[in-house]
């Protein structure tokens, strides 16, 4: 079971003397069944439902859509159906991580319903992930992952795979680029430095690379900008002061120069974030 309840607003120069914001809410309910299970395999159905409503401001208060899709008070919503595939298997030295996932718009709840190729909240898309860890010695784990969404829909924003960030496409700022089709790659080396008495790591370095691109369906109304492909690369720092605590600092460098590029953290490549469990 899972919530969401978001609220974000745009602070890049010249968008932000619009006053542009959105809000939006998610409820997700998930059922996982492994029919495979050891130590070295295990593979499981999931069933779920997620309903998600959102809706775009201008000048703070003022109800207005962006882009074609939501109706004229810039509201959204979808009703979709997921059923999901998993596979892992773990070896010796390495572990894979398969997982494929088929989603179903539905008219339920009120879902967003436009005309011919307008997106609306009846669709299907597919997403599959794929990760593989892999032990190079010691003191070295290579982490490579890969995920590819493939639709014939035109999709909603809510709907649409999206690339940027700290946890996508390091070097460019978070969901900087989005449509209804996309993939990601991402390769990175994990170097110990330090451990503790236990023998777990306590500070890592991690030279990584990452690269991704979205395109639309034909018919989708809404445009994409240019600079659909991206890449970047950079180092992390991952720094373990205590079991419960995990802290994490990336700079990546963009290897395709945006043409749009605000003057935040993120823009400038600097991810910081920290995970704590008690």
């Amino acid at each position: 079971m899972r919530f969401e309840d978001r609220r974000e607003k745009i602070v890049q120069d010249p968008f932000d003397k619009f006053e542009l914001r959105a809000k939006s809410e998610l409820y997700e309910l998930t059922y996982r069944q492994p029919l495979i299970r050891s130590y070295s395999n295990e593979f499981a159905l999931s069933i779920g439902f997620a309903f998600q409503n959102g809706q775009t401001f201008v000048f703070n208060d003022t109800p207005f859509p962006f882009g074609v899709g939501p109706d004229k008070d810039g509201v959204s919503r979808t009703s979709v159906i997921k059923f999901a595939q998993d596979y892992i298997h773990r070896g010796n030295s390495g572990t894979w991580f398969l997982r494929s996932q088929f989603s179903f718009g539905t008219g339920l709840f009120d879902a967003t319903n436009n005309p011919n190729s307008i997106p609306d909240g009846n669709f299907i898309s597919w997403l599959g992930q794929l990760q593989w860890l892999q032990q190079l010695g010691n003191d070295n784990l290579l982490i490579m992952q890969t995920d590819l969404q493939l639709t014939p829909d035109a999709l909603l924003p809510s709907q649409q795979f999206v690339i940027g960030g700290g946890q996508s496409l390091r070097g460019y700022r978070q969901n900087v680029r989005f449509g209804d089709n996309g993939f990601r790659f991402s390769v990175e080396n994990r170097i110990t430095l330090q451990r503790n008495k236990a023998r777990k790591p306590t500070l890592q370095i991690a030279p990584f690379f990452d690269m991704g691109a979205v395109w639309n369906q034909s018919g989708n109304p809404n445009k994409l900008t240019g600079d659909n492909f991206l890449a970047g690369a950079g180092l992390g720092v991952l720094w373990r002061p205590f079991p419960q605590l995990n802290i994490r600092l990336d700079y990546a460098i963009p290897l395709v120069e945006l043409r749009t590029k605000g003057d935040n953290l993120q823009d400038k490549g600097l991810y910081f974030s920290i995970n704590y469990k008690p």
